[in-house]
């Protein structure tokens, strides 16, 4: 695929519908405006490199996650978040990120013959709405509350692969007996020139929406569980993105990482029209602060109508009474019989 089209007019609609939210929620903080937090967890991808369907590459994302395999990179997170109304958060995200596929990973795989793998790594900023069901549903001093979130950002990657063994080689897929890749990716395959369309961009717009679970420890302090799915307006993150193969080679590396397996004549990417996708399903520790002060407004006491007499006076005596961090005047009426 070598373009990736944009409804704009979707787009648009979307835009004003969320500003028009925004303007029409009241802003009204709960008991604290803001939050930061720092995550780490693990992404996975779905794209020209995946033998399986979303579906099956979202239930192996959550089965991976759980396994918490050592032998996949990290990837952390860190959030703020600005509280609008009860119910609805508007937040900050800023994700550094690793992933990696290798056709050679499922020996069932349709493109097993193909042998292409890759490891990316990227950094994305994003901002989102969230809607939180303890500010609206549940009430904030709930323990546990759910909340969704939509958004859009940037993603900026890079691509390598492992085209070689520890001594150097290219690995040889032509041989009855398959390589087995040591895990390196030492080289580099962002725009190597696998892609006959000429160079793509490498900082790309994205859509992002996402469930979560928040668990309250403190007043201050909440254990935030969430999955993060990006769709990325580009067919690269993997640097597999068209189905051709380009015209000539002017390295050796360029001609391995278009066509590690010679014997493969199909089209090096899939046909479909979509971009590439992945998600991140992090553990952050959340906190929060910038409690929001709120104004006092004394009540007015009346003093009942009292009718005097010559020899009685009405006097007035101040009290002064303790309000959380102020102080207010009550006065008292009283009869003074001379």
């Amino acid at each position: 695929m070598q373009a990736i089209y944009v409804n704009i007019k979707t787009v648009l609609l979307i835009l004003g519908f969320l500003t028009f939210l925004v303007q029409n929620t009241t802003a009204q903080n709960g008991e604290y405006g803001w939050r930061v937090g720092f995550g780490t967890g693990f992404m996975d991808y779905y794209g020209d490199i995946t033998s399986e369907s979303y579906k099956k590459s979202l239930k192996n994302h959550y089965k991976n996650a759980i396994d918490f395999d050592a032998n996949r990179g990290l990837s952390y997170m860190v959030t703020v978040e600005r509280r609008l109304s009860p119910g609805l958060t508007l937040a900050f995200a800023g994700t550094k990120g690793i992933f990696a596929a290798s056709d050679r990973a499922n020996t069932q795989s349709l493109y097993y013959a193909r042998a292409l793998n890759f490891e990316t790594k990227l950094t994305d900023l994003d901002a989102t709405f969230l809607w939180r069901s303890d500010g609206s549903l549940l009430g904030e001093r709930f323990p546990i509350a759910p909340y969704i979130y939509l958004g859009g950002g940037a993603t900026q990657f890079k691509v390598h692969g492992d085209l070689k063994d520890a001594s150097g080689n290219f690995y040889n897929y032509a041989d009855v007996v398959a390589p087995v890749l040591d895990g390196n990716y030492e080289t580099d395959l962002t725009n190597i020139g696998t892609n006959p369309g000429g160079k793509y961009a490498t900082i790309v717009p994205h859509v992002t929406g996402g469930v979560g679970l928040r668990l309250r420890f403190l007043n201050i302090l909440s254990l935030h569980v969430q999955t993060d799915l990006k769709y990325a307006f580009s067919d690269f993150l993997d640097d597999a993105g068209s189905t051709a193969y380009p015209a000539k080679y002017i390295s050796p590396e360029q001609a391995f990482a278009t066509s590690p397996n010679s014997t493969y004549t199909g089209p090096r990417a899939k046909t479909d029209n979509w971009g590439d996708m992945y998600a991140f399903t992090s553990a952050s520790l959340r906190l929060s602060f910038g409690r929001k002060k709120e104004g006092f407004t004394p009540p007015i006491f009346y003093a009942s109508a009292l009718d005097t007499k010559p020899a009685e006076e009405l006097k007035l005596i101040p009290n002064e009474v303790k309000v959380g961090n102020q102080t207010i005047v009550i006065y008292d009426t009283i009869k003074v019989i001379r």
